[in-house]
């Protein structure tokens, strides 16, 4: 199953990159596009093994998520399913101890050791919300079974058990109403300009045959943006810190690896090189003129420029530059200059 749907995309990151998990396990594959060490963010993984073992109590009581920018959230799925595992563990070693046999189901017990390991791998090694999708669909099926598993003979037993299951049900219905919404665009509605769309950027007039180069993240998502409207425009990333955390093995530990090593040096380079079009520059840099520690208004790319703040509904402290000889066509509201080169 797992080879059905990822396969292919396995096979593509093996001739590109000679890894089939790039940018993962790099420590076993020894791809030349990244350091020979497993790129992994320790932030956020339990701290000791007292941590390890109540991890499902503080994920769901402490109601708090520190990744990205942090973010209230009540979600107190993993609660219930380490409760519902315990209880599982308890009644089949209860059922063994007395009948010398454990009654249950092939198909059931298989859910549950699955979700188990996916659990402590996921935690061990990374223990971030978003990797853990698959993980959090299973849940579902592992709470419907066991709120709707059980008959009741008293009419009162019932009452109590369906109560209980109305209870749990509205807890969990309730996390996506009282939590932050990823990215805190909860109120994307009512942010600069866009009304009618989750994904609100400025209206810009940017050449069919022009190359956005890119300067930090998460850049990249406006170039996607742009190229879904227009499929003709080339991008290519510059300078970011998107690998900024790497594991405490790593030797590129606070370093940009796209300006570290070399297939990557070389890839931009050709990139920019033999584009023969107009280049645009597409730079999260706020209104402080940098880019991590590099004075951007002072680099070589920045001249021939003119800088425009670009107004969205995605991020604060987006710029676009464009040559000073097209800039009047690119933007088109002529929205606040942050900068233009005066030579």
């Amino acid at each position: 199953g797992f080879l059905s749907f990822a396969g292919w995309w396995m096979w593509i990151l093996w001739q590109e990159f000679q890894n089939p998990f790039y940018p993962f396990a790099n420590a076993l594959f020894k791809s030349e596009w990244l350091t020979f060490s497993d790129f992994s963010d320790h932030n956020f993984r339990p701290k000791n093994w007292m941590e390890f073992l109540f991890w499902p109590f503080i994920l769901s009581l402490t109601l708090y998520r520190p990744e990205g920018n942090g973010m209230f959230v009540s979600d107190f799925r993993f609660l219930i399913v380490y409760l519902v595992f315990i209880y599982f563990i308890v009644k089949w070693i209860y059922q063994y101890c007395r009948y010398k046999k454990i009654d249950f189901n092939a198909q059931w017990a298989f859910l549950i050791v699955y979700l188990l390991v996916l659990y402590v791998l996921w935690t061990y090694f990374f223990s971030i919300s978003r990797y853990f999708v698959v993980g959090e669909i299973l849940i579902a099926f592992v709470v419907t079974q066991a709120l709707f598993s059980k008959n009741f003979s008293s009419v009162l037993g019932k009452g109590l058990y369906f109560s209980f299951d109305i209870f749990i049900l509205f807890v969990l219905l309730s996390t996506p109403y009282f939590s932050y919404e990823w990215g805190s665009r909860a109120d994307w509605k009512e942010r600069y300009l866009s009304h009618d769309a989750y994904i609100g950027i400025e209206k810009l007039n940017i050449p069919d045959d022009a190359l956005i180069q890119t300067y930090n993240y998460p850049t990249a998502a406006f170039f996607a943006f742009w190229a879904d409207k227009q499929p003709s425009l080339k991008g290519v990333n510059i300078y970011q810190q998107l690998y900024y955390r790497m594991s405490e093995t790593s030797d590129f530990v606070g370093k940009d690896f796209f300006r570290t090593l070399k297939p990557w040096q070389q890839k931009r380079d050709e990139i920019v090189a033999q584009h023969k079009g107009p280049k645009l520059l597409l730079v999260a840099n706020g209104m402080t003129h940098r880019v991590l520690n590099m004075d951007f208004i002072r680099h070589e790319a920045a001249r021939g420029m003119s800088c425009y703040f670009l107004y969205n509904n995605l991020l604060s402290y987006i710029s676009l530059c464009a040559p000073k000889e097209i800039a009047d066509q690119v933007f088109v509201n002529k929205g606040m200059k942050i900068y233009e080169d005066k030579n």
